[in-house]
């Protein structure tokens, strides 16, 4: 296992409850996210984006899409690989995953996986 998995101690799973562990930490203004042999940054201006851009409706369920091979059109995936590259619709489910764990946003279903914003108190 990663060293910084343990460090963390933050682990979770994909939404489908199935693939390799998903860990990240939150520093510098990013989040370092180890999934499986993959280490990738998401900037949090990223995730602000995401949440404003791709999930601009608080009553709608989106799609997650993350299959590499067929993304589901306008799913989460299409939205990073186009916005985000060298991200791609598989990133989605790892992402995802930390928005659920953050309260950000919220998902139901398996096949397909449907995401929605959060709303927060302020």
């Amino acid at each position: 296992m990663n060293e910084n998995l343990e460090f963390n101690g933050r682990v979770l799973s994909t939404l489908s409850g199935s693939g390799k562990p998903i860990s990240w930490e939150k520093y510098d203004g990013r989040w370092c996210v180890y999934w499986g042999k993959t280490k990738f940054y998401l900037p949090h201006d990223y995730s602000d984006d995401i949440l404003n851009n791709y999930f601009k409706d608080f009553e709608t369920w989106y799609p997650l899409g993350a299959s590499m091979d067929a993304p589901i059109i306008g799913g989460l995936g299409e939205y990073i690989q186009k916005n985000f590259p060298p991200l791609t619709p598989r990133h989605a489910s790892a992402i995802a995953s930390i928005l659920v764990n953050d309260n950000l946003i919220d998902f139901k279903g398996k096949k397909p996986i449907m995401l929605i914003k959060v709303k927060r108190d302020i």
